[in-house]
């Protein structure tokens, strides 16, 4: 054998020597990749990070729940009172007065009727914009009525028994009449001094001096 040829011998023997090694460096190297696949996907910290992003999804999907269960606070309600006044009439009455000022069946208005006042003030309360309620605190009186005053008269002229032929005294209507204490027999008799103003029906003026009973 020559120098030549014993390079490649060593080399070959070198590689046949290797050869085992690397079939089973080869045939280890997929199994233990397909275990550390198997290992990765079961590892602790997949195994942490799966329940952390399970915690994760149920604290993210918890504010829903609460806020569907509890139920919305409602505002609270707005209360207002108020004062309310209200004005009513007081229909005024009427009142009837006689008077001999006025002749007898003569009827007139001497004051005329005016209505009162009256003020009701009420205490009001709303609730949301709607009256639940109506209470009265106070009521008086603003004006008095002043009622109508009528006034009929009663004044009748009297009736003389007295002859307009006469003054001075009141000479009766009568069939005759004499002079009180003279001679006549009456029936009706006058004291004078007596006027005559008219006709002396009665003869009452003997002298003629237009007086008569003197």
């Amino acid at each position: 054998m020559t120098d030549a040829c014993m390079p490649p011998r060593r080399r070959l023997r070198v590689d046949v020597a290797l050869l085992p090694l690397a079939l089973a460096l080869s045939a280890c190297a997929a199994p233990s990749a397909s275990i550390s696949n198997v290992s990765a996907d079961t590892s602790p910290t997949a195994t942490a990070a799966s329940a952390t992003a399970s915690v994760e999804s149920q604290e993210s999907e918890s504010p829903d729940a609460e806020s569907a269960e509890s139920p919305t606070e409602e505002p609270a309600p707005v209360v207002v009172f108020t004062r309310q006044r209200e004005r009513v009439d007081i229909k005024h009455g009427s009142v009837t007065h006689r008077s001999s000022s006025l002749d007898k069946g003569v009827r007139k208005v001497t004051q005329r009727g005016k209505d009162g006042v009256r003020v009701i003030v009420r205490r009001v309360k709303e609730v949301d914009g709607e009256v639940v309620s109506r209470s009265v605190v106070k009521r008086y009186v603003a004006r008095r009525p002043r009622p109508q005053v009528t006034t009929i008269g009663t004044y009748v002229e009297p009736v003389s028994n007295c002859n307009s032929n006469y003054s001075g005294a009141c000479v009766p209507i009568a069939s005759d009449v004499d002079c009180a204490g003279g001679s006549g027999n009456g029936p009706a008799y006058v004291s004078g001094p007596v006027y005559i103003v008219g006709s002396d029906v009665y003869d009452l003026d003997y002298d003629g001096d237009g007086v008569a009973c003197e």
